[in-house]
């Protein structure tokens, strides 16, 4: 029997991936800071030689739901402490 994770979870094609990463305007070096993998497993991720494992397949639909929300000019709420704009610091690029 299917457990209500599986049910919920996205098909990630690489497709959508890369759709996904390019939304969010990331390289692959980038995006594969976010996520916590190499950024050649994302490009193979990508090209279809690996499959994301169920922990990214959440990871990307989290991703995908803020992604959205954003584009919907809905502020994110972090942590339950209301909603949070970043702002880099001086010299943090």
């Amino acid at each position: 029997m299917f457990s209500k994770l599986d049910i919920a979870m996205d098909d990630w094609t690489p497709d959508r991936i890369k759709t996904l990463r390019t939304a969010m305007k990331l390289t692959q070096k980038k995006f594969s800071e976010c996520i916590g993998v190499t950024d050649i497993y994302v490009n193979y991720l990508e090209k279809g030689v690996r499959k994301p494992s169920k922990t990214l397949c959440i990871l990307f639909d989290c991703m995908a739901r803020t992604e959205k929300e954003n584009e919907n000019g809905k502020e994110v709420e972090l942590y339950g402490k209301g909603t949070q704009k970043h702002t880099p610091r001086k010299g943090s690029l």
